[in-house]
């Protein structure tokens, strides 16, 4: 047995789908073809994810709305509006990430439900740039040159 072919199996069977997004219109566009995660892969994971699907968007802007509303905005100024799965938990995660309305952010992630064609937010992850620091190096190019 091709153990490449089972291992890809297994890995299929116990991966959540995961929807990445090219845009807000993108998955409105296609949010009725989003594949959802059956019964076996939804009992794997600590949340319910039974008929539903992980969607990831990229680089959105945040807003909240109100205590258990948020939108989140694309550079094209498509929007899409979503109650707060857990508002308790955005509201630790927004304040630790520094995170504000307006803020763009480079991961929102979603629980979609086709069914009743709506979404929850359920994480969202600020942009991080850690500039590392310089290191000077301990020769010049004159050096690099004269020695050449």
């Amino acid at each position: 047995m091709d153990r490449g072919g089972l291992q890809e199996k297994l890995q299929g069977l116990l991966t959540p789908q995961i929807y990445l997004a090219l845009n807000i219109s993108d998955f409105l566009d296609e949010k009725k073809e989003v594949q959802t995660n059956g019964f076996f892969k939804s009992m794997l994971w600590l949340t319910n994810l039974y008929g539903k699907a992980v969607v990831v968007f990229h680089n959105v802007y945040y807003h909240r709305l109100s205590h258990e509303i948020a939108q989140l905005e694309d550079k094209g100024g498509s929007t899409l509006d979503l109650p707060i799965k857990s508002p308790t938990y955005l509201n630790l995660l927004t304040e630790k990430e520094g995170i504000v309305d307006g803020t763009r952010v480079q991961k929102a992630v979603i629980l979609y439900n086709p069914s009743y064609d709506q979404g929850m937010l359920v994480s969202l992850e600020k942009f991080n740039f850690q500039v590392p620091e310089r290191v000077k190096p301990d020769f010049s190019l004159r050096d690099l040159v004269s020695n050449s």
